[in-house]
């Protein structure tokens, strides 16, 4: 009879840490859900800040040749400018000298007039 109480007790004692061990794996399922959960999360950002820094890359790309092409269109523009600043400056040259010198028809008809 001892030996039966004995039994009865272990018999309890055992079915009290099964039910421990039951939730603890209860609990592990949980956090390795929560785990799996996490990592599935991690990946998906992961993916979707390399998308978006692709994407960083491509806009700043587009930005440099946009700006190399625009300083080229703003160096050629400031090249004719300066050519046609140029051509004026020779134009009024060629028409200084031109006035200056003498012609002589003109200088017949001032003294037709005056005679």
């Amino acid at each position: 009879s001892a030996k039966i109480k004995e039994l009865e007790v272990e018999n309890s004692q055992l079915k009290n840490q099964i039910e421990i061990l039951k939730d603890e794996g209860a609990y592990m399922r949980k956090q390795v859900e929560t785990l799996s959960r996490a990592q599935r999360e991690a990946e998906m950002a992961r993916d979707s800040t390399q998308k978006f820094a692709n994407e960083v890359v491509t806009v700043n790309e587009q930005l440099v040749a946009t700006l190399k092409d625009s300083k080229r269109k703003i160096r050629k523009d400031k090249e004719k400018r300066h050519s046609r600043q140029h051509d004026r400056e020779e134009d009024h040259r060629i028409r200084s000298a031109y006035q200056t010198v003498p012609q002589p028809e003109k200088d017949n008809e001032i003294f037709l007039t005056l005679g």
